[in-house]
């Protein structure tokens, strides 16, 4: 009759309680960096439409959606011709 070493099963799995514990405090460490991450990025993009009292430009965003609705008139072919096109205007 074989026997069981018991200490060694009490061993094993309390090993990988912890290294599962450890696993999840991990994944929950990533999951709040990328948050913070999320939230820098929407803080940064938000600065670059503000205007010096930190609200959003109307006439800056007007100007662009009027802009990205219009059809170009030249085909952008080199930066020598758009240069070109730019101060002939």
């Amino acid at each position: 009759m074989e026997t069981i070493d018991i200490n060694f099963s009490f061993d094993r799995i309390n090993y990988m309680v912890q290294t599962t514990s450890h696993f999840q405090q991990i994944n929950s460490q990533v999951k709040d960096l990328k948050h913070e991450i999320r939230l820098l990025r929407s803080f940064f993009i938000s600065m670059i439409g503000e205007d010096k009292e930190g609200n959003y430009n109307p006439k800056f965003i007007k100007e662009m959606l009027k802009a990205a609705k219009e059809v170009p008139t030249h085909p952008f072919q080199n930066a020598k011709f758009f240069l070109k096109n730019l101060r002939g205007k």
